[in-house]
């Protein structure tokens, strides 16, 4: 959640000048504690000091704070003793004999303390330092995006997903692994994957054989639909004059995929543009998954497979590629 780059710094930051600020700021408790150590020590003097002076009548308030200080004042009139070695020892300020009045701080204590201005400098770096390890764990996660097993219980639900919300993904098919990605919008993430455009329209897939009507007003022979699904592809003219490579793939999975997709995906095989294409998964892991959202792991290929391409869209029926699937001659008549 891109929230979250926000949000978490903002946090760190806050509590990180929070902590500073209690813990060793002007009002911290280290600066506090330092202070309250020195009027014990006060008092402890002061203590001795009524043991051999009598006449030594001076009480303390509380503590009193500001940004720099810490002070002990008078609560009641009184005089000092009149020792100047028991007055230096009490800490005391001011002569022999002095008269110490009420509300008059008769000493000054500055603690040692973290100024604010570096507990607001800690926070801000704390902040920066938490966004930039939430950019780099982003990172990571987009240069190594998810890998699952087609056999998982889940993974056709979890393709699919991964199809509707637009992204990439790399699918076991019929035929060989290939990219795929919903029809239409996801050409161009196909393109910079294969690195270029090979000026060539992608195949798309259809979950069933009668989908192909909602595409083309042809008259397709039954015979020929009925080979679907199989490794067959056929060239149709679409609805808006243009033509369009179908294939219904023999893949019960592949067509699950495609069915809770709920729109055609395209499909090509997975390479770089020029290069041959990938059939093992721990090559095809290693060169594209920084490129693709999903990889559905089947296995290497060992014996991968071309579709029969034929195309449909003249008088006379034509094959274009020769694949696994053979197409009774009587359609090519």
């Amino acid at each position: 959640m891109k929230w979250l780059k926000i949000v978490l710094p903002v946090f760190a930051g806050t509590l990180i000048y929070c902590v500073m600020s209690v813990c060793f700021g002007p009002r911290g408790i280290w600066a506090m504690e330092q202070l309250s150590q020195e009027k014990d020590r006060l008092e402890q003097h002061l203590d001795y000091l009524y043991t051999i002076n009598t006449d030594l009548d001076i009480k303390f308030r509380n503590l009193t704070a500001d940004l720099d200080t810490i002070s002990v004042y008078a609560h009641e009139l009184g005089y000092v003793a009149e020792d100047e070695y028991l007055i230096k020892l009490a800490g005391f300020s001011g002569g022999i004999d002095r008269k110490v009045y009420a509300g008059e701080p008769i000493i000054t204590a500055k603690p040692e303390y973290v100024p604010e201005w570096i507990c607001k400098l800690f926070g801000i770096i704390s902040g920066l330092l938490v966004f930039f390890i939430c950019i780099t764990v982003n990172l990571k996660k987009s240069t190594k995006n998810m890998i699952i097993l087609k056999n998982s219980s889940d993974s056709a639900e979890t393709a699919a997903a991964f199809l509707k919300a637009g992204k990439l993904v790399i699918l076991p098919a019929d035929t060989m692994y290939g990219f795929s990605g919903t029809v239409p919008g996801s050409e161009q993430l196909i393109i910079a994957a294969k690195g270029r455009d090979e000026g060539k329209p992608f195949i798309q897939l259809l979950a069933h054989p009668e989908d192909i009507f909602h595409y083309t007003d042809n008259i397709i022979p039954a015979g020929l639909l009925n080979m679907w699904p199989a490794a067959l592809t056929l060239i149709i003219r679409n609805k808006t004059g243009g033509t369009t490579a179908f294939r219904c793939p023999d893949c019960a999975w592949l067509r699950e995929v495609i069915e809770k997709t709920g729109t055609p995906i395209y499909s090509t095989s997975v390479n770089r543009s020029g290069e041959s294409p990938l059939h093992a998964i721990g090559e095809i892991i290693a060169e594209f998954s920084d490129v693709a959202d999903l990889i559905v792991d089947d296995g290497d290929y060992r014996f991968p497979a071309a579709s029969t391409i034929v195309d449909i869209t003249g008088e006379k029926y034509r094959i274009l590629r020769q694949g696994d699937v053979t197409v009774p001659g009587e359609y090519l008549e």
